[in-house]
């Protein structure tokens, strides 16, 4: 037990981040390739192996916490907690904030710069604007986002799926990629403050169509620059 939690404690928990993700491609492209070349025409016995998937990414970890709440306050104040938790978009931030620091770690590996690095313990309350949010994360989320997406639907648009389920067989083993999908490309504006104003969010639009645009054409405010 001492050794685990000196080895989670430290590098562990970085390299651990970074093999989950690293297991994510390489699970898409290792499932992407056999419906490729129509190698799964005809083998019924694949749905079954996409049992195992629906009690992964995490899920059975929060059996111990539903079973702590559940004794300090009791199962109704436990499930409704949970809900509070997920509804709030915890599970987004989880696979966000594991998928930072599995972009990092791999940079550092890559090109070295490894050193404490002062982060503050400030709140910051500022809206940041779009094109701002896209130089931040477009690469350690969003284009990793992005090629996800673009995996799936090609799994989904090549493999043959009726010949083991159709649709609801294709949910069973990829809705987890689904997911972490989701959490790359959204995350970033979910929990930018003051998301869901109204007002901010027409300004976001407008900006980032003049972005689209290119107008002014400078690094604060084009794409093409």
């Amino acid at each position: 037990t001492r050794s685990f939690s000196f080895y989670y404690s430290g590098p562990g928990f970085y390299f651990n981040n970074a093999a989950t993700v690293f297991a994510l491609f390489f699970f898409l492209y290792v499932t992407l390739l056999p419906h490729l070349l129509q190698l799964d025409v005809g083998v019924p016995v694949a749905d079954l192996l996409n049992a195992q998937w629906v009690v992964q990414l995490g899920l059975l970890l929060n059996v111990p916490i539903l079973c702590y709440l559940a004794v300090e306050h009791g199962v109704v104040r436990a499930l409704l907690e949970m809900w509070r938790v997920n509804v709030s978009g915890s599970l987004l931030f989880f696979m966000f904030h594991m998928g930072t620091k599995a972009y990092y770690f791999d940079s550092t590996l890559k090109y070295g710069g490894a050193k404490y690095r002062p982060t503050g313990r400030g709140f910051v309350m500022r809206h940041e604007e779009f094109a701002e949010l896209y130089r931040f994360y477009s690469g350690s989320h969003l284009y990793n986002g992005f090629e996800l997406v673009w995996g799936l639907i090609l799994l989904w648009t090549l493999g043959a799926w009726k010949e083991v389920g159709g649709g609801p067989a294709y949910l069973r083993t990829c809705w987890s990629i689904w997911a972490v999908a989701f959490a790359w490309l959204f995350s970033p504006f979910w929990f930018n403050p003051l998301a869901f104003d109204m007002k901010k969010n027409l300004e976001d639009l407008w900006q980032w169509l003049r972005w689209m645009e290119r107008l002014p054409p400078s690094v604060a405010a084009s794409w093409g620059a």
